[in-house]
């Protein structure tokens, strides 16, 4: 499954933390949340022998990624 927006982006260094729980971009400015999200999707994909990804260029949005292994039922 691939959930792609048309924001702003995300650098290749905040890239590497985005999946750090508490952690929130500078970009991020006045917007709501606690940080936890990206985190919790990572741990709930992961406990399911899947993996998470993101693909972003500054400027041209996000495409975050989520890989589950097709031989394993959930």
């Amino acid at each position: 499954m691939t959930i792609q927006d048309s924001g702003i982006g995300i650098s290749l260094d905040d890239q590497q933390g985005l999946f750090r729980p508490f952690t929130r971009l500078p970009s991020a400015g006045t917007e709501g949340g606690s940080g936890l999200g990206l985190s919790l999707v990572k741990t709930v994909v992961e406990r399911h022998g899947g993996r998470v990804t993101v693909d972003s260029v500054l400027g041209q949005g996000a495409i975050f990624g989520i890989h589950m292994p097709a031989d394993r039922p959930l």
